[in-house]
């Protein structure tokens, strides 16, 4: 150890003060390769970053040891593990929420093997939901993907977490009858229509 600085009854503890656009340099064996203070950007920035000659080195934040967010030379961004060139921002190894303030519906990203996307309100309760198993696609609210599914070939269900057969199915729905409007409706409500159950039309 070179420098050893002790002041076990707290405040400041050094200060480094210096004119504008001053920095301090970190070089290993000669080789620069990172700097705090303001060098590339105001007078009135603080950054931390690798120098331009540092080609291939990141810039890392860790705990307990263990990088948690990586910046690559190229800029590319990473939480969880060494950025890949191909993305701007990466996450890897857990959920993702994006909320507007402590008080409105938010995007929570959920990284399981279905690939799910949630919609909640400021109670955390799911009011909507898009799930994708393999080239299918299902929608739904709340936890339930059971409203409307889009299969590999573009087929549509509705009604169930279905693979539908045919480029629409619909299961579920009601007897039709004056009253009950049946599974599927052409036209409006209150106007000429045709209504469809299973086996009748109206």
């Amino acid at each position: 150890t070179w420098l050893d600085v002790h002041n076990f009854t707290g405040g400041e503890l050094a200060k480094f003060n210096g004119g504008d656009n001053m920095w301090v340099t970190f070089a290993e064996n000669g080789l620069q390769r990172g700097y705090i203070g303001s060098y590339s950007g105001n007078v009135e920035d603080f950054e931390m970053g690798t120098y331009s000659s540092n080609t291939t080195g990141k810039l890392i934040f860790s705990t307990g040891n263990t990088p948690r967010l990586q910046i690559d030379n190229t800029g590319n961004v990473c939480i969880g593990a060494s950025p890949l060139a191909a993305y701007k921002f990466d996450v890897i190894g857990g959920d993702v929420r994006f909320r507007n303030d402590a008080t409105n519906m938010n995007l929570y990203l959920r990284s399981n093997s279905t690939r799910s996307i949630f919609f909640r309100n400021s109670s955390e309760v799911n009011e909507a939901a898009i799930k994708s198993i393999g080239q299918n696609l299902y929608l739904g609210r709340g936890n339930v993907f059971t409203d409307l599914t889009i299969d590999e070939d573009g087929d549509v269900g509705i009604g169930g977490e279905i693979v539908p057969v045919s480029q629409l199915q619909v299961v579920g729905g009601y007897e039709v009858n004056y009253t009950n409007h049946g599974h599927l409706m052409l036209g409006q409500e209150s106007l000429t229509n045709m209504i469809l159950d299973q086996n009748e039309i109206l």
